[in-house]
């Protein structure tokens, strides 16, 4: 899938999340490493600024997944 359609797509899930919560409810998104960048290109659009970023950084991986495999972001709906 290229980049754009995968931010549209983000994008849509992340406005249907925002629509249904409460104003200033705070969204945990999960995502791969290798996804980060286009999810907080869509996140952005639909939230503003991102409330924090967190990585989880596996210890006990094999020697080729040493690297973190998932990020979340929280997230803060835009205010109506």
């Amino acid at each position: 899938m290229e980049s754009s359609i995968y931010v549209a797509f983000l994008r849509d899930a992340l406005a249907n999340a925002a629509r249904v919560s409460d104003d200033g409810g705070v969204h945990y998104v999960c995502i791969d490493w290798r996804h980060v960048v286009e999810m907080i290109t869509a996140a952005r659009t639909v939230f503003g600024e991102m409330l924090n970023l967190a990585v989880w950084a596996k210890t006990s991986a094999k020697p080729r997944n040493r690297v973190s495999r998932i990020r979340w972001a929280a997230l803060a709906s835009a205010e109506r």
